[in-house]
């Protein structure tokens, strides 16, 4: 009689445990206006990251300052894609120091490209919020 209580009661705790490891994760809501950070499937470009990088090459006007070789880096921008794929909230979170001309060169770009194609969570078209560099690099 004992084992079987014994047996009953490792088989009910190893249950407890088992149980206690799902991980409950909230529902996405349809009309939630959530910029979600982590996603099944991340807002992209048209044509992908080597589209994007040529965009940003044929569109990026540097200042004289860069082009001299007298300042060079990154100017480090955030944003979000909506729903329908156009950005918005974009801001320079880290600029370049000493170089304001380059972080509005920055927002210039990014705020001039085509509509992405939006993220999507659990299949769903959700905003998603996407951080890019900027590389500005002397000749």
């Amino acid at each position: 009689m004992s084992h079987y209580f014994i047996s009953l009661l490792v088989v009910s705790l190893l249950s407890l445990s088992t149980f206690a490891q799902k991980e409950i994760l909230p529902p996405v809501l349809e009309d939630s206006n959530i910029v979600h950070r982590f996603v099944d499937e991340p807002a992209e470009f048209p044509g992908g990251i080597k589209a994007m990088k040529q965009y940003i090459k044929t569109n990026l006007i540097r200042p004289e300052s860069v082009i001299s070789g007298k300042i060079g880096g990154h100017s480090y921008a955030q944003f979000t894609i909506e729903k329908d794929g156009t950005i918005t909230d974009l801001k320079i979170f880290r600029g370049l120091t000493d170089c304001p001309e380059c972080d509005a060169e920055a927002l210039h770009v990014i705020q001039s490209m085509p509509k992405w194609k939006p993220a999507k969570v659990n299949g769903k078209v959700v905003r998603s919020f996407f951080p890019l560099p900027i590389a500005f690099k002397p000749d």
